[in-house]
């Protein structure tokens, strides 16, 4: 068995370059492939911890169209003036599109507040509304906005300006002026809300960036820490698994009958089921090619030091640690300080 000193050396010296290697070429193979054609780009921000204290933080850019990975920036807390603005540099090269989450975790806070539980009966009714909005108004942004507030009226059963037939089943209506009603015009007519409701894609959306960042997850897992060649490395890697992956069709019987498996969304807490098509099996065609790279690397630089001085695989500018400027501190020192009764 090798030492953990050893494994950390091969990690750096070879896996890591020919992660990103493979990478590397796979990517130019993409942008040749669509080089000239016009690209429908969505890009969304990830970052490996939640709240305030993230350290590292990717944006990536997916081509809707055909839902593959494009580009992916890495960035480190310490490249911006927190970890909060990394999504915000990030979006200097994509656009931040609308997310139906958005809507839904308002609508679902304003559903735990006294007299409003009934909201929440329109949470999933709103989403669909948003989506049929954006299906049916093609790219005039004043019709998106007027059909995205026609919601206000039709929650509390003022239907005659509604384009369905009038809907006769007894449903939990909100009653117009009730504190109910008012928290959810609150959140349908916020200004940023409509803002980005006129901006709503009616031929794409970026779900499928939510399907990568779930990859990227299983890579890159939140509770555990990475030095940045690391995580660039396990980026690569993502984006390899995701491209090959992200399309697969789904899987049918021997006579040719649709599979399908049974899923319990989360939120729902198991009051509610759902069906999801079943894929075919995943191929790992990329890991082959990574493994074919990593020996070829290991033949041409047999020692670390070569392997680390080779200049066609390189990090480019890689940020120094969060924690080169802090203050250094004796380690007994703090034990002591620790064990003491009198320590502030």
């Amino acid at each position: 068995m090798m030492s953990m000193s050893t494994f950390s050396r091969l990690q750096a010296s070879y896996v890591v370059p020919a992660s990103i290697f493979t990478w590397d070429f796979h990517q130019q193979t993409l942008l040749a492939e669509y080089q000239g054609r016009p690209l429908t780009l969505g890009g969304d921000a990830w970052c490996d911890s939640p709240g305030f204290s993230a350290k590292f933080g990717s944006y990536t850019l997916m081509e809707l169209s055909s839902g593959k990975i494009l580009d992916f920036q890495l960035l480190q807390s310490n490249e911006v003036p927190g970890s909060t603005h990394m999504e915000l540099e990030g979006l200097k090269i994509g656009l931040k599109h609308l997310e139906d989450a958005g809507i839904s975790k308002k609508l679902e806070t304003a559903s735990k507040k006294r007299d409003c539980g009934n909201i929440r009966h329109w949470i999933k009714s709103s989403v669909n509304h948003c989506y049929w909005v954006a299906a049916s108004c093609g790219g005039d942004s004043e019709l998106k906005v007027q059909k995205w507030s026609s919601l206000v009226q039709h929650v509390s059963n003022q239907q005659q300006h509604c384009e369905h037939e009038l809907l006769s089943e007894e449903r939990l209506w909100l009653k117009e002026g009730s504190r109910a009603h008012k928290l959810f015009r609150e959140v349908v007519e916020s200004r940023y809300l409509t803002r980005d409701v006129g901006k709503l894609s009616p031929l794409y959306q970026t779900y499928g960036l939510e399907m990568y960042h779930s990859v990227v997850n299983s890579f890159a897992p939140k509770n555990t820490h990475f030095f940045y060649p690391g995580m660039m490395a396990r980026l690569c890697v993502s984006a390899l698994h995701f491209n090959e992956n992200g399309q697969r069709h789904q899987a049918t019987t021997k006579d040719g009958v649709a599979r399908w498996q049974i899923s319990y969304p989360k939120g729902k807490k198991g009051t509610q089921a759902v069906v999801k098509p079943n894929k075919t099996a995943v191929p790992f065609d990329y890991v082959d090619i990574l493994r074919i790279n990593l020996c070829k690397r290991r033949r041409q630089h047999p020692s670390y030091t070569q392997s680390n001085d080779d200049p066609h695989v390189s990090l480019g500018y890689c940020p120094p640690a969060p924690t080169l400027g802090f203050e250094g501190f004796v380690k007994e020192d703090l034990i002591a300080t620790r064990r003491s009764r009198f320590s502030h």
